[in-house]
């Protein structure tokens, strides 16, 4: 029977139930506890006694160094600096007291990473301390800081004044020859050194690895007109001649990348007539940061030759700081497996509904075809060539700045494409899909989940940094703390590329440590293709930190997400550490 036009208003269609019209995205339980079953307390055991060996090796090796540090404290232009004060092991045969060497690292660094010369040093019975100047590590201040009371530069009288805390101390009256002190400093430290050294007497020994000295500060634009005239007085060109400071070396390589050779090594030659050794060959991690026995052969001669009367009198040196950074870095690493291991074990404790809802695995259950495969495969190798040539040409544009473009652009461009995917459907739908979505999220379980899978990871950490001094990172102050939330951008790029984009392409992968050690697989490929990328500002130790601590926080998060399928708790999972990373490296950046 045909139906009129002008009846239609009139025909009354039964409602259909809301249920039947909007079946509830599906949901998928896996217990991946069963799976892990196998895996987890295998790899936990490993995992414990990798770290004990490697811990032990490293503790053995360390004795043969230095016994003990103490962290030491002081205030230099109304900012709370730090030291560490190394306790070396040898004693000296030719005498009762040892000497004191007070070093200082360069920009961007901080007092625990370059431990090269403390490891030589101690090991041939140097007490070694390791200064934190202003606005790096956990010290306070800006490097820019005057002390207004003797209107002298804060960065001219950092050692000064560590020194006149060490000399406080019981140790020194006990075991440290006042007659034997000296400076070491790499780049700005290398600065630092010298004006202090020039300042005070105490200081008999200097020494610079690619120091800065043509230091200009009439061209900074952040400072006050009468700054500029106190900066003036104390220009090295000003304060160096023959006998300030006392027994200078100047070491720096002839092609340094950061500070030219004639307008700081060979400048500082000119202004004094000191001892200048030049480095030519090619050196691993650049020309600047002088990693070369060489450097450090040349240091200890000078410094025991001053000191001692005699190069030759303190025994042959044998450079062995390598062994100490490999057994470091075989620790940090036994650390983190031990971390995923406590991760993986206590996972079964969380009883947790894992629901992906836009994952591609509620559609496809079958094992997929080799024609399928590959098209898959290929499709991740677009999907990341695009989201690296993202970051490569906003860095090849911009410099330093394109690394905070790229991850705006990565996160807008994801969000446009949901947008677009999402309006697509029918109103009702979009509507229901959308508080789905969000009631999906907020899940107790996963939450708390996250919560002690960050707890686990930074009181590992925190162990571990204060009883092996290396490493230790914290914001030097609330606000820099909470500044950190800017680097959110960069973060949450990673987070949404490696579980919105990548993790759904994985479907064919059933396995889920299979899952997991692809996602941390595909994490590890492309923050090394950044950095290669970004070398210029990898070498910059804060952005270097910045990838590492992305990478270590990506493939945390690869278990958790994995556990929970809930982004939320990913991102939660990650806000205290990105917190404490990020907000040192700001403190360092500006």
């Amino acid at each position: 029977m045909k139906i009129k036009s002008r009846n239609l208003k009139n025909l009354k269609i039964p409602k259909i139930p809301k249920l039947l019209k909007f079946p509830e995205i599906p949901k998928i339980y896996i217990d991946i506890d069963e799976i892990y079953k196998k895996y987890r307390l295998k790899f936990f055991a490993f995992s414990v006694i990798f770290l004990l060996v490697s811990v032990t090796l490293l503790y053995i090796n360390r004795a043969q160094s230095y016994t003990k540090y103490e962290r030491v404290q002081f205030i230099s232009a109304g900012s709370k600096l730090y030291a560490n004060l190394y306790y070396p092991s040898k004693t000296l045969s030719f005498q009762n007291k040892r000497p004191l060497v007070i070093y200082v690292h360069g920009m961007g660094s901080r007092r625990d990473l370059d431990i090269r010369a403390l490891i030589e040093l101690t090991k041939r019975g140097f007490f070694v301390a390791s200064i934190d100047y202003q606005a790096h590590g956990e010290s306070g201040g800006s490097i820019f800081d005057i002390d207004k009371d003797t209107d002298t530069p804060a960065l001219a009288q950092a050692c000064s004044l560590l020194l006149d805390k060490i000399e406080n101390l019981d140790i020194y009256k006990e075991k440290i020859n006042p007659d034997q002190v000296g400076l070491l400093g790499h780049s700005l430290g290398g600065l630092i050194v010298l004006l202090n050294g020039a300042l005070d007497n105490r200081f008999n020994v200097t020494v610079t690895w690619a120091g800065l000295v043509d230091a200009d500060m009439s061209k900074l634009e952040d400072i006050s007109e009468e700054d500029k005239k106190i900066y003036e007085k104390f220009h090295p060109k000003k304060l160096l001649d023959e006998n300030h400071p006392k027994n200078l070396l100047v070491i720096q390589h002839v092609n340094d990348e950061i500070l030219p050779y004639e307008k700081n090594a060979k400048y500082a030659h000119e202004l004094t007539d000191c001892k200048l050794v030049t480095i030519t060959e090619p050196l691993i991690g650049g020309a600047h940061n002088l990693h070369s026995d060489k450097v450090l052969i040349e240091t200890i001669n000078w410094f025991e030759d001053v000191f001692f009367g005699s190069k030759y009198k303190n025994g042959a040196i044998q450079i062995t700081y390598r062994i100490n950074y490999l057994l470091l870095y075989m620790s940090i690493v036994a650390l983190f497996m031990t971390v995923l291991s406590i991760m993986l074990y206590c996972s079964k404790y969380f009883s947790i509904k894992k629901n992906f809802t836009d994952s591609k695995d509620v559609k496809k259950n079958d094992p997929i075809s080799k024609l399928e495969l590959k098209k898959q495969k290929r499709k991740i190798a677009k999907y990341i060539f695009i989201f690296i040539s993202i970051w490569g040409i906003s860095v090849l544009i911009f410099g330093l700045f394109g690394l905070i473009i790229a991850p705006i652009v990565i996160i807008l461009i994801y969000f446009i494409v949901k947008l677009k995917i999402h309006l697509q459907k029918p109103k009702n739908e979009r509507e229901f899909c959308l508080k789905e979505s969000i009631k999906s999220q907020f899940e107790l379980n996963a939450f708390l989940y996250s919560v002690f899978c960050t707890i686990v990871l930074i009181s590992s950490y925190a162990v571990f940094t204060s009883t092996y001094p290396f490493g230790f990172f914290i914001p030097s102050s609330i606000i820099f703390f909470l500044l950190a939330l800017t680097v959110y951008p960069w973060y949450l790029a990673f987070e949404i590329f490696y579980r919105k984009v990548i993790y759904p392409e994985l479907y064919y992968i059933k396995s889920p440590i299979k899952k997991i050690g692809i996602v941390s697989g595909y994490a590890i490929l492309t923050q090394f293709i950044l950095m290669a990328l970004t070398i210029p500002y990898s070498i910059i130790e804060p952005i270097l930190i910045t990838f590492m601590v992305s990478l270590a926080v990506i493939i945390i998060n690869s278990i958790i997400y994995e556990k929970t399928g809930n982004f939320i708790a990913v991102i939660l999972s990650s806000f205290l550490i990105i917190q404490i990373f990020s907000g040192t490296v700001i403190t360092t950046v500006l």
